[in-house]
């Protein structure tokens, strides 16, 4: 039986919905109802999340979908290869729907339901937090595992922190002689910032 998973922002303002039941991949039913969930520990979810790792589900594009919000949402490259897409009010990690190598990740702690899935892998532990204790018993990857058949991602250089610094919530630039200026754009505007660094 089907049935639809609803997830949101903090805020509420972006929302989306992927095709439910989730299950492990199986063959004789529907390979397509998840592709994988896993804790990953590489320094960009760990940074975006601001935990010491990010769960995500992924599913085939066109399983997600964004219902509202979509104009709230803003991407920052985060790679050559990615983008980190947030929401533009509260700042919460959101899916903009884009497929990479034709899967949709989805923040797993986003949901409003139970998704019926568990975890069933932690990758990129060779960047895990050096103060986080790995006890269970899943199976531990230095990157992508290579049955998925995922490319690494290449990094990007991170902003240089002389350049720009957070002052009381609100990003802003520092100007030579001048101290700094806030960019009162909000969200949208610190992130078009980023982009251009």
């Amino acid at each position: 039986m089907s049935h639809t998973l609803h997830a949101s922002c903090l805020c509420g303002v972006v929302r989306w919905e992927i095709d439910g039941p989730l299950r492990a991949p199986d063959p004789d039913r529907d390979p397509l109802a998840v592709l994988f969930m896993s804790h990953c520990h590489c320094g960009r979810c760990r940074k975006a999340h601001g935990a010491p790792y990010a769960t995500y589900v992924t599913v085939p594009e066109g399983r997600l979908r964004v219902t509202h919000g979509r104009e709230r949402i803003v991407r920052w490259p985060s790679s050559t290869a990615m983008f980190r897409p947030f929401c533009s009010t509260c700042g919460s990690v959101v899916p903009d729907g884009t497929a990479w190598n034709g899967v949709v990740g989805t923040p797993a702690g986003s949901f409003e339901e139970e998704l019926g899935v568990t975890p069933t892998s932690h990758i990129f532990v060779a960047s895990k937090a050096p103060w986080v204790d790995l006890t269970d018993d899943l199976p531990r990857f230095d990157a992508y595992p290579d049955a998925l058949g995922m490319q690494p991602m290449e990094t990007r250089a991170p902003v240089d922190p002389a350049a720009r610094v957070a002052s009381g919530g609100v990003l802003s630039r520092r100007e030579p002689g001048d101290g700094h200026r806030q960019l009162r754009d909000g969200p949208r505007r610190c992130a078009g910032e980023l982009a251009k660094g």
